[in-house]
């Protein structure tokens, strides 16, 4: 299941390819890129939490099985 992305675009993918020694010479950069990953992060928390707080009906609806719904709200928040 695609996490949507609240600030649009291609999210950064893991905190230590924000930390490179690169990355490190812009910090306002590298603030923000951090800080992204952090929203990202909890959007995918979020969702996967209403997931796995939806009803037969609603996976129904939506075309999940309850152990597609379940697998995926545990995984932790920082695995796609």
């Amino acid at each position: 299941m695609p996490t949507i992305y609240p600030g649009g675009g291609t999210p950064p993918t893991s905190l230590p390819m924000l930390l490179t020694a690169k990355a490190l010479l812009h910090p306002v950069r590298s603030f923000l890129q951090i800080t992204q990953l952090l929203t990202f992060w909890a959007a995918r928390y979020r969702q996967r939490r209403a997931l796995a707080r939806l009803d037969a009906r609603l996976l129904r609806d939506i075309g999940i099985t309850h152990y597609d719904a379940k697998r995926e709200a545990e995984k932790p928040f920082w695995q796609d």
